[in-house]
């Protein structure tokens, strides 16, 4: 008699993002990748994209009427940095950060017999002897600063953090284009609040007043919207701005955020990663992008029970 089609256990070939056994999720057929927390992204896209947009219009119309020529080229910097900083937003956000692939076999040997899981190693690296952990998610022993993300639950190689405002671990194949990222919004800020206070400041000039309450009150009349992006753009500032000084703080120590935290390499002789702030910065900002260490598009057989 044939087998009920309600037991046939069937083959099928899908791809390997199909079955990604961490949390991080997949769009555009696998192309990008991302965290599994997506609240806090779209609230920073909002913020993001609010201020640029309110920049945008009602700076943009100011620049180009008071300063012609110039104003236009002005409003096009802005435009130029304001949009790279936004592709930059969703190039770290939708990018592998560099996950590790698991060791699926490992893991069911494990699962059979869990006194088999190995713990740590030593290995030396330029003269520093350095323990490697074993991940017991995972089952490989974790490469040196890489380190298993509990929100994304995977191993990142050269893990930094995890940003929730980004949605994504910060790890070797995207740490550029976070420092990138940083970069081009502090100089958008700055740009942005430079011309802020100099359309109050020409309005006032030429208000025709003598007192300078005066000529200030004249000048709110017309530049208003100045005042209202100067308090929002200076309280981005100072949280985009102590996050770029603290990574290149990190930069120069030639360390990661993580190894900061837990204070890995307490002198620069116990660091083996050490090649000197500029090297390392260079190397930072002009990486030369690691291919996937997994294949995401590679074809696996899995069970389908019907």
């Amino acid at each position: 008699n044939p087998t009920p089609p309600n037991v046939l256990s069937l083959r099928m070939l899908k791809k390997k993002w199909q079955v990604f056994p961490g949390k991080s999720r997949f769009y555009c057929h696998g192309h990008l990748i991302t965290g599994p927390d997506r609240k806090h992204f779209y609230i920073a896209l909002v913020v993001l994209c609010s201020i640029c947009i309110l920049f945008w219009v009602f700076m943009g119309q100011w620049l180009i009427t008071d300063f012609g020529v110039a104003g236009a080229l002005m409003l096009s910097i802005s435009l130029a940095v304001g949009l790279f900083s936004i592709a930059m937003f969703f190039t770290t956000a939708f990018t592998d950060p560099g996950i590790l692939p698991r060791d699926l076999k490992k893991k069911a040997e494990i699962e059979k017999n869990p006194f088999s899981a190995p713990n740590t190693k030593t290995i030396q690296i330029k003269g520093v002897n350095y323990q490697v952990k074993f991940c017991d998610t995972c089952a490989i022993y974790k490469p040196p600063r890489s380190h298993h993300c509990r929100i994304c639950n995977n191993c990142v190689s050269r893990f930094d953090h995890h940003c929730p405002w980004l949605g994504n671990c910060i790890g070797q194949r995207n740490y550029h284009y976070f420092l990138w990222f940083l970069l081009s919004v502090v100089f958008s800020i700055l740009f942005s609040i430079a011309v802020c206070i100099l359309e109050l400041i020409l309005l006032s000039v030429e208000s025709g007043e003598s007192s300078g309450a005066s000529a200030f009150r004249e000048a709110l009349k017309e530049g208003y919207m100045a005042l209202a992006l100067i308090p929002f753009l200076t309280l981005a500032l100072l949280l985009v701005g102590t996050l770029l000084v603290y990574h290149v703080l990190l930069l120069y120590k030639n360390e990661t955020t993580l190894e900061r935290l837990r204070r890995a390499h307490p002198t620069r002789r116990q660091n083996p990663f050490w090649e000197g702030p500029l090297l390392y910065l260079v190397h930072a900002l002009f990486p030369v992008t690691r291919p996937k260490y997994w294949n995401p598009f590679e074809n696996v057989e899995v069970e389908n029970e019907s």
